[in-house]
This record gives C-alpha cells, sequence and structure tokens, in this order.
C-alpha cells in the first residue's frame, strides 16, 4: 500500500480522480466520466501497480470491455432472428430472442438508444419493418 500511495502521490492525477479518493478510484479509473477521460495514456501513470504490472479493464470487480456491435452486424443478427420466426416478433419478446440466438444483449447502448423500436427506426429501417397491435405492442418483420 505504501508503493501505490508514493505512485499516486509522484504521479499527475487526471481531473476526474480527487487526490483524496485515487487509492480508492484505482480500480474505477476507466470509468471517469465529466472530463472526458478515458482509460489510456493519460491515466497510464495512475494504472502503473507495484511490482510493473498496470492496470487492465475486466480486471478487479469491473466488467471487460466488449467491442461495438457494427451496423452490419445488427443487421445481420436481427435477419437471422427474423428468418427463424416469419411470423413475426413480438415487441416484448425481441430482448430475449435475440439473446437465445445471438448469445448477447440486444445492443442498445451502441447505438445510443434506450428500446428496440428507436434501433429499428434508427438502424434498421432498410431491414425491419414493424406494426402497431391492438394491444399496443409491436410486431417485427
Amino acid at each position: 500500500l505504501v508503493g501505490l500511495m508514493s505512485v499516486i502521490a509522484l504521479t499527475s492525477l487526471p481531473a476526474c480522480v480527487p487526490a483524496a479518493t485515487a487509492i480508492a478510484a484505482l480500480p474505477f479509473a476507466s470509468r471517469c466520466v465529466g472530463d472526458s477521460v478515458a482509460a489510456g495514456p493519460a491515466l497510464e501513470p495512475l494504472m502503473r501497480l507495484r511490482g510493473g504490472s498496470t492496470y487492465r479493464p475486466g480486471l478487479w470487480g469491473s466488467p471487460p470491455v466488449e467491442p461495438k456491435t457494427t451496423t452490419d452486424e445488427l443487421k445481420k443478427n436481427v435477419q437471422r432472428l427474423l428468418e427463424k420466426h416469419a411470423s413475426g416478433v413480438m415487441g416484448r419478446d425481441l430482448r430475449r430472442l435475440y439473446k437465445e440466438i445471438n448469445g448477447k444483449d440486444l445492443p442498445l447502448s451502441d447505438f445510443g438508444v434506450l428500446r428496440p423500436i428507436e434501433l429499428v427506426e434508427k438502424e434498421l429501417t432498410d431491414t425491419v419493418y414493424y406494426t402497431r397491435e391492438l394491444d399496443g405492442d409491436v410486431k417485427y418483420f
């Protein structure tokens, strides 16, 4: 701990990490927001640990960083889903079925949306069409 404190004390900290909380912030260094500081060269001195090893996202309880889904990947995955359900997929079932078929969650945050309908309207207009059912739900084809 003393070695870690001396590394931090000699290091200029990014603006998003208050000096008083530097030790507690170390496992979360890649999560700094507000100053648009990301893990990388700016935080490299902070992320150096005693013995020369460095902090890597995915260790110490933070989730591993997964690459973002591309639009082409998304279109292929959704097409595969809809081909398996030729009669359409209800909106309430889309997330569950997507995960069952593709092994991962529907990548809403990768495209900056909160709801599947927003994703369809933003990225899949040439791939998916939908109808509004009488109960208010949507059905994707």
